[in-house]
């Protein structure tokens, strides 16, 4: 009898692929309410590498990204909103403080082109490949 895999699980064997090319460390270790790390999305293209991080309800002078030693990492700080008189929160669940990821990088990156875009609570940030790492048809010489 065959097992079927669970989205769960390959969930899972996908986070490890991306893992081993981009590596993940830092402070986010769990799913957990209580941690305070954005989500990311890590997407491939021909000639670059784009994450794609969830940051609402910041502003951009919240938000700083770092480029160093083939390490990438995305820092800031949400602050709660301030409990104003006549209010009475019954709730608060979004997270809120510090929060950091870092990623490390392949080789391949041109971290001289690396850019960072914020719109609409998400922040979008480009690592192009380099040169040498872009694929490239080789022509055949015919005798």
């Amino acid at each position: 009898m065959a097992l079927v895999p669970t989205v769960n699980s390959l969930q899972r064997e996908m986070n490890r692929m991306f893992d081993s090319m981009l590596s993940r460390t830092g402070e986010y270790e769990g799913d957990s309410l209580s941690d305070w790390a954005p989500r990311v999305d890590i997407v491939e293209r021909e000639n670059e590498y784009v994450i794609l991080a969830d940051l609402p309800g910041l502003k951009r002078e919240d938000i700083t990204v770092n480029v160093e030693s083939n390490t990438l990492s995305i820092s800031g700080e949400r602050t709660r909103e301030e409990e104003k008189r006549g209010e009475h929160w019954y709730r608060a669940e979004r997270s809120c403080g510090t929060f950091k990821r870092t990623f490390s990088l392949p080789n391949t990156i041109d971290a001289a082109k690396v850019k960072a875009e914020y719109r609409n609570g998400e922040l979008s940030i480009t690592l192009p490949k380099a040169e040498q790492a872009k694929p490239r048809q080789i022509e055949v010489a015919v005798d």
